[in-house]
């Protein structure tokens, strides 16, 4: 998987009514921090997504890197387990609602990934789901916030979101 997917054709109600999923625009932002590299992929068709009070929930998940080159970055090979690892993220959260990923970061040993969505019930057993199955793969910790200000998209997004 070289970029994240979402479906432009899928729609969501935003005020009543229904309104189309902004299309795909995937960019990569490189930096460095601490005199280390970091590469983001940023879905910043997203930016003014006017339905995102409908997507007031976040999960972030961090995942510790096990094969590494230079500056901690993932080989090939690892890049390729954490494809896996973030198609799992959206398979499984796509089961119970429709998901959309702002974005993921790679910097010193770690990757986040960004995803956020409209409220789902139950979400403790479905985020417990996914721990088991990413943490069989390389140890993930994950997080689960009421975000409707998209206060943790301000760094992928750049500007703050309104809700």
């Amino acid at each position: 998987m070289a970029s994240p997917q979402i479906a432009p054709s899928l729609s969501v109600r935003h005020q009543g009514l229904m309104m189309k999923l902004p299309d795909e625009h995937w960019v990569l932002v490189e930096g460095k921090s601490q005199g280390h590299p970091y590469f983001m992929m940023v879905n910043d068709g997203l930016k003014h997504f006017p339905g995102k009070s409908e997507y007031s929930y976040c999960l972030i998940a961090v995942i510790e890197l096990d094969d590494m080159q230079g500056h901690r970055l993932p080989t090939n090979e690892e890049a390729e387990v954490l494809y896996k690892i973030e198609d799992i993220l959206i398979d499984d959260l796509s089961q119970v609602t429709l998901p959309i990923q702002i974005g993921r970061e790679t910097y010193f040993g770690e990757r986040e990934i960004l995803i956020y969505f409209p409220e789902i019930p139950n979400y403790k057993s479905i985020v417990d789901s996914i721990s088991q199955k990413t943490n069989l793969l390389r140890p993930t910790h994950i997080e689960f916030h009421h975000d409707p200000s998209w206060k943790q998209a301000t760094r992928y997004l750049g500007v703050q979101q309104n809700a």
